[in-house]
């Protein structure tokens, strides 16, 4: 049997890249200055674009389930994890409504998605 209980509302993200730290809220999503985190999905599917228009430039997806769906290592993984939670007697892992992954970042409002177009800082 599953137990749950009632996540807190606010969580605190920090990365040592550029050593900038998050309190998000939990039931929006967006940071308490409201304006979408840099962990957001919308701001990492930006990120991972970018990446991926150098690699291939005439055939990346713009729409985040597409990408999902074609990236072959990321389905070969998510398959492994919900066998290895089935073996283990962990069930499977809970599945979100598709509607969530069907955004389109090219013709996406740019003022919805505040700070997506800054690139990462590097790591160097």
């Amino acid at each position: 049997m599953r137990t749950t209980s009632r996540a807190p509302n606010h969580a605190f993200m920090w990365n040592c890249v550029d050593q900038k730290c998050e309190v998000i809220d939990t039931l929006s999503g967006l940071t308490t200055s409201r304006e979408s985190s840099v962990i957001s999905k919308a701001a990492l599917f930006q990120q991972w674009l970018a990446l991926m228009k150098q690699i291939k430039p005439d055939s990346t997806p713009t729409i985040y389930c597409d990408a999902k769906q074609l990236e072959v290592d990321y389905q070969t993984a998510k398959m492994e994890i919900n066998k290895a939670f089935q073996k283990g007697g962990f069930g499977l892992w809970i599945i979100k409504p598709h509607e969530q992954d069907e955004f389109d970042l090219s013709c996406s409002d740019p003022t919805l998605h505040h700070q997506i177009n800054e690139p990462m800082p590097s790591v160097d």
